[in-house]
């Protein structure tokens, strides 16, 4: 039993390492990363999705690709403060990092949303292998429940990715994720179906408190005019910025 928790972990860090490396080159596919472990694509994919279990001579082989630890492959680490499952901190961590995770529980709420892989990767411009770690890294932090014969439960409530200092790197991903998705749309996106607009004023930088705080009141009044209405029918991020363009000598 214990050994067959080791070998849980070792597909675990499978889909963290996949996703570390797909964060930092978009173009990184299954078939490279098979490539880079020596491993059969179409076996590696079933490993990732969770439909084949790790066996004992792949364990050997993705341990020593992975250059994993012992206390990598520990379920269970005692941490300064008290006992945390670990996987979970580097699910929080991916959860803040990855705009996805949000995404696809907003996709749960919209009124034809649809129980597959396929067509949730496909509303998300996502491979369907991210779409199967997103769901079990969400189900493990209790966000959703999936239950026997596959429905999800949408547990998660109201989102703020407000991130607490410890993740400010994670944090910082996120933001550049979605300020690249935003870009990225400006080219191919009707502007019929997407808003942007900018203003540039000079400020008194000792107002930049109340600023935030208008900013802040904006989005909570923008959230309970958006959320829980039982048409939405398709997922939006709104972007707020408030940056300096010109700097003191």
């Amino acid at each position: 039993m214990y050994f067959d928790k080791k070998l849980e972990m070792v597909r675990i860090q499978l889909q963290s390492h996949y996703t570390r490396r797909k964060q930092k080159n978009p173009s990184y596919s299954i078939r490279s990363y098979a490539r880079d472990l020596s491993i059969d694509a179409s076996l590696l994919s079933k490993m990732l999705r969770g439909t084949h279990k790790v066996s004992v001579p792949m364990f050997d082989k993705i341990v020593n690709r992975l250059e994993l630890s012992p206390e990598d492959l520990e379920p269970e680490i005692q941490r300064q403060g008290g006992a945390t499952f670990h996987v979970l901190e580097a699910d929080k961590f991916s959860l803040i990092s990855d705009w996805y995770h949000y995404g696809l529980i907003e996709l749960l709420r919209t009124k034809d949303f649809k129980n597959d892989p396929a067509w949730i990767a496909s509303r998300l411009d996502i491979s369907a292998t991210e779409v199967s770690i997103a769901l079990e890294r969400l189900e493990r932090l209790k966000l959703i429940t999936i239950s026997p014969d596959g429905v999800i439960t949408d547990n998660a409530g109201n989102n703020s990715t407000g991130a607490p200092k410890n993740s400010s790197v994670a944090f910082r991903k996120l933001q550049r994720q979605l300020l690249e998705k935003a870009i990225d749309h400006l080219d191919r996106t009707p502007v019929e179906k997407r808003d942007n607009s900018s203003i540039t004023v000079a400020i008194n930088t000792k107002n930049f408190p109340k600023l935030i705080t208008l900013i802040n009141q904006f989005r909570k009044e923008f959230a309970l005019l958006a959320e829980n209405d039982p048409n939405a029918d398709e997922v939006y991020n709104l972007s707020v910025s408030l940056s300096p363009c010109s700097k003191r000598s």
